[in-house]
């Protein structure tokens, strides 16, 4: 058992215990997740039986007004409630509405019970995954999270596949209205689990008691006016704004083509959960073989572009077929690169921004401005669709055009980070230990491998330490080059580094550093060969007998 433990811990770049630790939190990210796409496939399904295709722009723009509205007394609670309270408390409430909704459905069937379902929808997903990662920031230390946010991530794209095919296999054998009792459940057992996460952490008054106060904006028109005084800010947010309207107008093309295919509601919904499975599918694939590749080799520029170059080729195949088919393949595209290329893309885009403001605003540009978006693109449709009356094939002619603003925001972004980056590493403005992004992409590693050549050993350790930023560490060649730079420092911390990437073409060299002049580059290159060279170290300190107390003991527990 303790070896299979050491074996997965390896494999996944963990420390002792952490993965125990991080079960009941990626327990409830994939629970939420699971939830939030079986209700997003029974909110279509339920509205369009009610309803037709033009009306569902009406329901998405009042999902973008009640979000409006509950949000910022939202976050207001979360200064004046203990977390834990309020998430438990939240999700309580939720159980409770989706009892009274399964109700309404199964006895009277009231068509505005559908409209209001379709909107509760909308505002509980942005509360609800926003709460797994509030929860996230305040359990685990920032070293923590770089280590255990990917598997958190990967946990929700298991979470969407198990959701939508969930939500088929129910809407076939028990009627779509029957997913509702599940989703209940789902989220009583969400509750259980942010008990036992606040009670296994100890977390005292940081998860029983209010935050503690911080230096960052606290309302929204304060995150709002940060947001406007930074352009590479801006670009983000008109990023975002783009990327909603897009794949909302993509999501209404899917559902109407699905109306007028289909017509009967539990069809509509076991096909809807079926594509959101195999899209869930096809994006884990993609998550675990492709970006990380991608961003090292291609950069931010590239990465950026994938997700509206995949929508494009999606609309054309809707514009030139107009089949349910073609629909599908246009949300797939959306589902299988916005969460796992794009969402590693955009994730790096705030990097530079400063650690005070970071998690401010990104909540106010991935809530606020996502629903925005959302909102323009009910607008949009309520247009072109319910006023000009273009079928569902012809908006991909407007969807090709934002489309072509969407490529110059990618453009702008990624100069915009490009500016920001090298003027935050100059000055020193961003602090690595408070940094996280999933994998360092080509163009970043590029700028903080030219810090290395500094003449200072201050400056050298300061990029060094800028190369820890990132989840999965990679090396990079000039780090191999300071193995022998005149500063222990330097050597030192170039070989925990390594370390830490697996890198093993320096293995030979690091033997040879066994022997240095410097006390604690020995013992670190002493546990470099103990992790990775199967090397007894009670062999090499009988031998040279000079190294650190804390070395023996760390060198020997790593090799045990």
């Amino acid at each position: 058992m303790d070896k299979s433990a050491s074996f997965i811990n390896r494999v996944l770049n963990l420390r002792s215990g952490e993965l125990v630790r991080g079960l009941p939190l990626f327990g409830y990210y994939f629970l939420v997740i699971t939830f939030y796409m079986m209700a997003r496939v029974a909110r279509d399904a339920i509205f369009l039986d009610s309803f037709n295709r033009e009306q569902l722009p009406y329901a998405d723009m009042s999902v973008a007004v009640v979000a409006a509205f509950i949000l910022a007394p939202y976050i207001r609670a979360g200064y004046k409630v203990s977390l834990r309270n309020l998430q438990m408390g939240s999700l309580l409430f939720f159980t409770m509405n989706l009892g009274a909704f399964w109700w309404g459905f199964h006895f009277h069937k009231w068509a505005w019970l559908a409209a209001a379902f379709y909107v509760w929808v909308g505002v509980c997903g942005i509360l609800m995954v926003g709460q797994v990662w509030t929860l996230a920031n305040f359990v685990w230390t920032t070293r923590e999270a770089k280590r255990l946010f990917a598997i958190l991530g990967s946990c929700g794209i298991v979470g969407g596949i198990a959701g939508g095919f969930l939500a088929k296999w129910i809407a076939e054998r028990a009627g779509t209205d029957a997913t509702l009792l599940f989703m209940s459940a789902f989220l009583s057992f969400s509750a259980v689990l942010i008990w036992i996460i606040c009670k296994q952490e100890q977390m005292g008054r940081s998860a029983t008691g209010p935050p503690e106060a911080r230096e960052t904006p606290r309302n929204l028109m304060e995150s709002f006016r940060i947001v406007r005084q930074s352009p590479h800010l801006l670009a983000i947010a008109a990023l975002i704004l783009l990327s909603s309207v897009v794949t909302s107008v993509a999501g209404w093309q899917l559902k109407a083509i699905a109306k007028d295919t289909l017509v009967q509601k539990d069809m509509i919904a076991a096909y809807l959960g079926a594509v959101a499975g195999y899209t869930g599918i096809v994006s884990l694939i993609a998550q675990l073989l492709i970006t990380s590749k991608l961003l090292r080799r291609f950069g931010i520029g590239v990465a950026l572009l994938v997700l509206p170059l995949s929508l494009t080729a999606g609309s054309l195949t809707v514009l030139l077929w107009g089949t349910l088919w073609a629909a599908a393949i246009l949300r797939g595209s959306d589902g299988v690169f916005r969460y796992s290329i794009d969402t590693s893309a955009v994730q790096l885009l705030y990097l530079p921004v400063p650690a005070n403001i970071k998690v401010q605003v990104k909540s106010f540009i991935d809530t606020v401005i996502w629903k925005l978006g959302d909102g323009l693109a009910a607008v949009t449709l309520l247009i072109f669709a319910t006023k000009l009356h273009l079928t569902p094939q012809r908006i991909s002619l407007v969807s090709l055009v934002l489309l072509a603003v969407w490529f110059t925001a990618a453009l702008t972004a990624r100069r915009q980070y490009v500016a920001t980056l090298k003027a935050n590493i100059q000055h020193v403005r961003i602090q690595p230990q408070q940094v996280l992004v999933p994998v360092l992409d080509q163009f970043t590693t590029k700028v903080v491998a030219e810090k290395l050549n500094s003449p200072d050993p201050n400056e050298v350790i300061y990029a060094l330490t800028l190369f820890e930023m990132g989840q999965q560490l990679h090396a990079h060649s000039a780090i191999r080059k300071l193995l022998e730079h005149p500063s222990p420092h330097v050597r030192k911390k170039a070989v925990s580094i390594l370390s830490a990437a697996e890198d093993l073409s320096v293995k030979h060299q690091i033997v040879a550093m066994i022997r240095d002049n410097d006390l604690d580059v020995r013992t670190e290159a002493l546990r470099y060969l103990s992790r990775h060279d199967d090397m007894d170290p009670l062999n090499y300190i009988d031998r040279l007998g000079d190294f650190a107390d804390f070395s023996i003991r760390s060198a020997t527990i790593s090799f045990l």
